[in-house]
């Protein structure tokens, strides 16, 4: 419900006159009562503008709508801190200074053009679907501004403005970046104009401002603004198509490569389109070429431009269910079975400025403590913005980015420094921030998670699937992805299987490959070449044997033993009749050195002997002397010693002897009949008939033999093809590991170069204090050994620089400190320091001071020991004590709030009062009140503040146990050095007698003389 406050009366004749009004600019129709047509999108509707302030608000608010035309085309939400317990003037001041309808806002209410919402006192407000609702706020530290621009850039999109204008903190500053990552447009009050400036200083250090501006100044440009082609309407409808020529914005895309070095062609078009649109209104373009004439002259907006495309919104524990899910299914699954020194390894691509990496690495140690296994972890976090990865480099963050952060959680593991809050350094060390652009960049390597949330969402296909494979090599076997609410792997569908869709979970799919290890044995092109594949191998001793024996058994033929590829190892007997060394280069390869002839039947019997593992007999013609010879070949197997398959082989050659045919004399004259002629003829050719159609069979099965080990053969050469393509394929992935393990370590050298120049830059600060500061200083280390000392400190603990690194208990200082180590163990241990007062080897006076040494996780590491020059302080106190035991007349010091620092001794004798009851006791409350006197309290506590002193007040009172006594008091403001400053003395002076005299007088006068 909102609450219209009535528009201002007319002026009379007698007022001022109104300032001359605006043209009127007519309302777009989409926003016109009673317009029909189908509904408005709200995200393409008029743009909603969101102002928050705090202190000094009213006086922003005020010059921010005092220039604005009363229809400036678009709506306004004003968010100011306002105390819950009290009723807001905001309204009625505001609705004058505009002429607009200004409403407060207290339930829901309809967003409409030209109007003016400001929110009411104890609710918190948010827009949905171009509705504020509002809601009543809750306990604990709120952050209205941030909230409602948050809502603002999820409902309106680039629709949204937002303006933070002053106000203490930092509130606004998340909520316009959240603005700006949806493509709206951010505007932040000039801190030097502003009445406070720490909310417009917080959001300009962010780097979330588009403009910084006075207020009166963000009215008239966001007047210019409205009136952009692309404001009143959106690159999404069709008449922007016309506008984005492709051949300007391949230009643009050319500009961004070559001047940030990131290619944004397979980016999301429409993203790509919104972002250049945005510049476009923040430089007044309305054309694209002339953008990208802009572009081309200004090389800092191209960077701009780069940066606006480079979307950085993130938070801690952005999802909270997503981490739930991964402490109850991811984990787990890591550290089972999991060695103590295996790292854990995580990967957060697109990191930004680091909160999704700390929040993994708090949530994973978290787990891991619960657990009672703390492997090392290793989480790499990359980007491509360099300003990105400082921020997450200092792990800085301010309190409203851990509006999300439990307490429990901000207590352990952040450190409050200068009013930021640094995440603790046990959680910094497990994290490494390094530039990748996972596009081109190589990838890490045997990863347990990925988690890349919110990064996929504005890639294109092409840019999705080359990222998700990537991310499927980096993985171990079944290892985790993790990706944002409106991502999926549907560009690589078979590469991941869902694990929990809800959160969009995955886990890695194993691809289907074949793995091929390379052999060792020799190639068939090898053997069949009849090269020997290595040098001559000697057979065993055990093999010489056996073949002995099968030699005698045999009645010892002549004969070789082969090898598997039928090179001679060993010869027996004489074997020059079937074997002769070949022409050219020498070899023991046996069918080379056979002789013509035996070469078909000496292969065919080897291979049916390799083949049936049994001895194989072979009848051959070998050519001896011109003249062929029938010779048996036989080749049996050889068996070692261990009963292993053969790999060697005896081959025997067995000459065949010829025998006369059966049944033939001859006549007495020693000649043949006729007929024995005829038939030793026949019985010739039917030989020779056989032993053709021998051959001719051996030949066949000879052919038949090189046939079959051809095709053998060409399997063998497609399996040692696929073989080399597999190592191929494996020596490509070594080379990626190599990559990946490079990128790792220069990764972990940047961090190191990084962390150098810190550690060097400290050391030169803290050396150029120790050296410059005149003030004796010592640091030593929980075991009292020296670290540090300014050479004020050596007179004074007679130190050299050779000391550095010994114990302080070992030196004999110039300076009497009875238990100094033991103070500074006390200190160490948390103890109060307390100061002591000592004595310098030049007679001067110092206070000693012991303080803690807090290291970088703000725990106790050492003490400090600091030398206070009091001398002149110690002499003043002395001489103001040696003049105050010497006046005889009662003295009072007291301090500003009126305790009694000292008294002396005649105050004591004349009041009847100790020491011990005047010390650091309130003057009023001496002597049971009786200094409780008003003539006093006003001259104390109403002269002294403006004359600085007061002289003779004269005071009659009645003290207990000492009787009436009347006193003449003075008191002096005076200034004494640290630690009393401001100091008041109260002399005092009793004329009791006196003026009893002086009163008695004038009775004895009137009495007369003879009285």
């Amino acid at each position: 419900m909102a609450k219209k406050i009535p528009r201002r009366a007319k002026p009379t004749a007698k007022q001022a006159k109104p300032a001359p009004r605006i043209p009127q600019r007519p309302v777009p129709r989409a926003a016109a009562a009673g317009s029909a047509g189908p509904p408005v999108d709200p995200k393409q509707s008029f743009p909603v503008v969101g102002a928050g302030a705090s202190a000094g608000g009213l006086e922003a608010f005020t010059a921010f709508l005092s220039h604005l035309p009363s229809d400036p085309g678009m709506a306004f939400v004003l968010i100011q801190h306002l105390d819950p317990s009290q009723p807001s003037q905001l309204t009625e001041l505001l609705s004058k200074a505009t002429r607009m309808p200004v409403l407060e806002v207290s339930a829901g209410t309809q967003v409409e053009i030209n109007h003016v919402y400001v929110i009411a006192p104890g609710v918190s407000l948010s827009i949905s679907g171009g509705r504020l609702l509002a809601e009543p706020r809750g306990p604990g530290r709120q952050l209205p501004i941030d909230s409602f621009l948050r809502s603002l850039a999820q409902d309106k999109g680039s629709n949204a403005i937002g303006i933070v204008l002053s106000g203490t903190a930092s509130d606004g500053t998340l909520g316009l970046k959240a603005i700006k990552a949806e493509g709206g447009i951010t505007f932040v009050q000039d801190p030097s104009s502003a009445k406070f400036d720490g909310m417009p200083r917080s959001a300009v250090a962010a780097g979330v401002a588009d403009f910084v501006l006075t207020p009166a100044d963000i009215a008239k440009r966001l007047v210019r603004l409205a009136e952009h082609p692309y404001v009143l309407q959106k690159p999404e409808q069709p008449d922007d198509a016309a506008q984005l020529a492709e051949f300007d914005l391949n230009k643009a895309l050319h500009l961004l490569r070559t001047v940030s070095g990131n290619d944004f062609t397979h980016y999301k078009q429409a993203t790509i389109h919104r972002r250049i649109h945005r510049r476009m209104v923040l430089h007044a373009y309305e054309k694209l070429s002339d953008y990208v004439t802009y572009l081309q002259e200004n090389p800092p907006e191209v960077r701009a431009l780069a940066d606006d495309l480079l979307i950085c919104v993130t938070s801690f524990f952005r999802e909270p269910g997503v981490y739930e899910v991964l402490a109850r299914k991811v984990f787990p699954a890591i550290l089972k079975d999991r060695s103590p020194e295996d790292a854990i390894r995580i990967w957060v691509p697109g990191c930004a400025t680091g909160e999704e990496a700390y929040s993994l690495a708090i949530c994973l140690t978290e787990f891991l403590e619960s657990s009672g296994t703390i492997p090392p972890i290793r989480i790499f976090a990359t980007d491509v913005s360099e300003t990105a990865l400082e921020k997450a480099r200092s792990a800085r963050y301010p309190l409203p980015a851990l509006v999300d952060m439990s307490p429990s959680r901000l207590k352990r593991f952040f450190v409050k420094t200068n009013g930021d809050y640094q995440i603790h350094k046990s959680i910094r060390e497990t994290c490494i921030f390094a530039k990748q652009n996972i596009a081109k960049d190589p990838p890490f390597h045997n990863l347990d998670l990925i988690s890349c949330c919110n990064v996929l969402i504005y890639f294109g296909t092409v840019l999705q699937r080359k990222a998700l494979s990537i991310f499927h090599y980096a993985l171990r076997p079944n290892g985790f992805l993790l990706l944002g609410p409106s991502e999926s792997v549907s560009a690589l569908p078979d590469a991941f299987l869902p694990l929990d869709k809800k959160v969009k979970l995955y886990t890695k799919q194993a691809r289907t490959h074949l793995n091929f290890q390379f052999a060792a044995a020799e190639s068939l092109a090898a053997k069949e070449s009849g090269e020997p594949a290595g040098e001559n191998v000697r057979v065993a001793s055990d093999v010489e044997k056996a073949a002995e024996r099968m030699l005698l058994a045999q009645y010892a033929p002549v004969g070789v033993i082969v090898d598997n590829a039928l090179n001679v190892v060993h010869v027996r007997g004489d074997t020059s009749p079937y074997l002769q060394l070949a022409s050219g280069e020498p070899t023991y390869n046996l069918l080379r050195m056979a002789r013509e002839g035996l070469v078909v039947g000496l292969r065919a019997a080897f291979l049916k002997a390799r083949q049936t593992k049994t001895a194989v007999s072979q009848q051959v013609r070998v050519k001896q002397n011109g003249h062929f010879k029938d010779v048996v070949v036989k080749v049996i197997p050889i068996n070692g010693s261990s009963g292993a398959p053969a790999v060697h082989f005896l081959v025997l050659f067995e000459e065949v002897q010829p025998s006369a045919p059966a049944g033939l004399t001859l006549s007495p004259g020693g000649e043949q009949p006729s007929e024995v002629k005829s038939a030793r003829v026949a019985g010739a050719s039917r030989r020779e008939s056989t032993r053709l159609r021998q051959e001719l069979a051996a030949t066949r099965e000879y052919l038949q033999s090189i046939i079959e080990e051809q095709e053998a053969s060409t399997e063998e050469l497609k399996s040692a093809n696929e073989e080399a393509q597999a190592g191929n394929e494996e020596l490509e992935t070594a080379k990626e590991e190599l990559q990946s393990a490079n990128e790792e370590l220069n990764t972990v050298n940047e961090e190191l170069k990084n962390r150098n120049v810190a550690l060097v830059e400290a050391n030169t600060d803290l050396s150029n204090v120790m050296t410059s500061i005149n003030v004796p200083l010592v640091v030593v280390s929980k075991d009292l050994k020296i670290r540090h000392f300014t050479q004020a400190m050596a007179p004074m603990l007679n130190l050299i620089d050779a000391d550095v690194g010994r114990s302080l208990s070992d030196l004999r200082p110039n300076i009497a400190v009875p238990g100094l180590p033991d103070l500074l163990r006390s200190v160490i241990t948390g103890a109060a320091p307390r100061p002591r007062e000592v004595r310098g080897p030049e007679g001067r006076w110092y206070s000693l001071e012991a303080l803690p040494y807090r290291g970088p996780d703000n725990k106790i590491d050492g003490a400090l020991i600091a030398l206070l020059d009091i001398d002149a302080a110690k002499l003043a106190r002395d001489y103001e004590e040696a003049v105050v035991r010497a006046v005889q007349q009662p003295l009072l010091i007291l301090r500003k709030d009126l305790k009694v620092i000292r008294a002396n001794e005649a105050f004591y004798q004349t009041f009847k009062i100790s020491k011990q009851e005047t010390e650091t006791r309130l003057l009023y409350d001496l002597g049971n009140g009786q200094w409780n006197i008003p003539e006093l309290r006003e001259a104390l506590e109403n002269v002294l503040p403006h004359r600085r002193e007061f002289r003779n007040l004269e005071i009659d009172h009645n003290f207990e146990g000492i009787g009436r006594r009347i006193l003449l008091l003075s008191g002096s403001e005076i200034q004494q050095p640290p630690p009393y400053g401001q100091t008041i003395l109260l002399a005092i002076e009793d004329i009791t007698e006196r003026t009893e005299q002086r009163r008695d007088l004038p009775a004895k006068e009137s009495a007369g003389p003879g009285l």
